[in-house]
Parts: C-alpha cells; structure tokens; sequence
C-alpha cells in the first residue's frame, strides 16, 4: 500500500512538471519531441511514438527506442494499424499484458519482442488530435495505475500541440498582415509623391 501511493505521488509529481515544461513549448515542431522526452521522466519504457492523426492518415511524428527502421515522419493510412485504428474510432486507451499475442498488434523489423504495451488518444475539443504509444519488453508492464498517469500527460500533450498549432497560425497571420501593411504604405506614399 505504501509503495502504491508513493508511486502515485512521484506520478502526481512528474506529471505536474512535465504540464509546466509542455504549457511553456509553442514551437509545433518540437512539442512531440518534447513529450516524449518529458514522457521518459514520467514512466519507464522500451520504445514510445507519438503519431499524429489526420482524418484517416497518420502521421508518426516522433519515436524513442525504435532501431531498424526509421519511421520519423512516416505516413500512412490509420487502418494499417488495428490497435491505433480502434483508439482512434473509441477515443479510449488500451492496455495489452501480451503483445504477441494480441492479432491486432503490428511488430515493427528490427526490433525486440513487444510485450507489454500501452495506447492513448491525446484528445481536445472532442476529437483524437493523435495517440501516444508506449512498448515494453516485459510482459504486464502497464496497469492501471500508469494509464492514470499517461492518460493525463496525454490530455496535456494534446493542449500543447493545440497551444503549439494556435501560436504557429497567429505568427504566420502576423507576418501576412506586416506584408500587408508594407504594402499599403508603399502604395499609399507613391501614391502621394504622384499627385
């Protein structure tokens, strides 16, 4: 009992400091990268990707652990991977003790046996804006207890990449309207000098 609420406190904890680090990144192209690092801090794993979904098109936007194959920036069609297409039609995690033998599951080449593993929609504004994966070479590595704690850095993800998409979008919007204005004050002083 003990160690069980000392494990939810060190969650508790991480998970806080990872929001600070997450709620202050505003570059789009880094937050993934981001998460997966702050992730590490939070809870142990082999290999983790963060994939990004759009419409029926997934994007994986960035991997830790993952030898063989480089996937970074891959796309491909949702229903191509059983697992991420269920959590992304459900919008609810799943926890599988056994990988290998769940026919859902897709190894990827090169890479040691997946036991244990760990899916969660990163979820805003009612939609699955991507999913978090976490893999483990032991068997029942994940429980309830780091769903909570995943489940929770996820719906913090998903703000930072909405934070992160919002800002990039503000900032391409400033730089149309100072073109904008350069323009009319060029227009507006040859005008002027003409007349």
């Amino acid at each position: 009992l003990f160690q069980v609420e000392q494990l939810r406190r060190q969650l508790a904890e991480a998970i806080y400091r990872v929001s600070q680090t997450l709620s202050a990144a505003l570059a789009p192209e880094g937050v993934s990268d981001l998460i997966l690092d702050q992730l590490a801090q939070v809870l142990p794993y082999d290999r983790s990707a963060l994939l990004l979904i759009d419409g029926e098109i997934l994007e994986i936007a960035a991997t830790r652990g993952l030898t063989g194959q480089t996937l970074t920036r891959t796309r491909m069609r949702v229903e191509e991977i059983p697992l991420i297409a269920q959590i992304v039609a459900q919008g609810r995690p799943i926890i599988l003790d056994d990988a290998q033998h769940d026919s859902r599951y897709r190894p990827i080449a090169g890479n040691a046996p997946v036991r244990g593993w760990l899916g969660v929609p990163l979820m805003g504004q009612g939609r699955v804006y991507g999913v978090l994966t976490l893999e483990s070479e032991q068997p029942s590595r994940y429980r309830e207890e780091e769903l909570r704690a995943i489940s929770a850095l996820g719906n913090q993800a998903a703000i930072a990449m909405e934070n992160a998409r919002l800002y990039a979008e503000a900032q391409e919007r400033t730089l149309q309207l100072e073109v904008v204005t350069r323009v009319t004050q060029e227009v507006s002083t040859r005008d002027v000098s003409h007349e």
